[in-house]
């Protein structure tokens, strides 16, 4: 499994075809305990690709302009993620490190300017400084 930054599509075909095993992607983050996508291992796997939601977890993809307007497939926004997974604070902080909007509804901010190919497959680009 790649999780820590995105690989190249053909690195990870180049990879899992030298060595036999499938090489899967996933995305996470210390407030996501640890991740809320993965990828296949049984063939299924998308090279390129974070994968799905782990179970029980959503995700949407916002306008950060407009505080929590959804964008289409296709646009860049920033990944919100919700799930039993996503921590509630911080230890000895009772202040959270990002104030969410009540357009966020739950959600906990991922990563910035995540612009998806399509609404079910899990790819988007690194985070946009």
């Amino acid at each position: 499994m790649l999780a820590a930054a995105p690989t190249s599509t053909d690195l990870q075909i180049r990879v899992s075809e030298a060595t036999g095993v499938p090489v899967i992607q996933g995305y996470g983050m210390t407030e996501l305990s640890p991740a809320s996508h993965v990828d296949y291992t049984d063939g299924r796997n998308r090279p390129g690709s974070v994968g799905q939601l782990t179970p029980d977890t959503q995700e949407k993809i916002v306008d950060v302009e407009t505080e929590g307007t959804e964008v289409a497939t296709g646009e860049t926004g920033e990944l919100l993620v919700r799930g039993p997974q996503v921590m509630k604070g911080y230890f000895n902080n009772p202040r959270p490190r990002l104030k969410p909007s009540p357009s966020m509804d739950g959600y906990t901010p991922g990563i910035s300017f995540a612009p998806m190919k399509t609404a079910i497959s899990g790819y988007w680009t690194a985070r946009k400084n």
